[in-house]
């Protein structure tokens, strides 16, 4: 699953954001060799408990992305934005 669609359907479920805002929540994410989701912490809150939270949610249920190539680093940058 994708997580920017997922997170925004979790939002969408909890009421949506507000009309017209973008949010944008930065993450770190720590993957094992297999792309397993080791640890994730929010770097950059994007200044709304709920679409954090939905980015927790979304993480949580993904759980794994695609493994990295060998040699390539295991912690990822992530930024979802979600549009109201």
């Amino acid at each position: 699953a994708d997580l920017q669609k997922l997170a925004n359907t979790i939002i969408q479920r909890d009421g949506g954001v507000p009309a017209g805002n973008w949010k944008t929540v930065n993450l770190e994410v720590k993957l094992d060799l297999y792309g397993n989701i080791q640890r994730f912490q929010i770097l950059r809150s994007s200044g709304s408990d709920k679409i954090d939270r939905a980015v927790n949610e979304a993480l949580e249920q993904i759980n794994q992305f695609e493994a990295p190539p060998p040699g390539m680093p295991k912690i990822l940058k992530v930024n979802v934005s979600l549009q109201g």
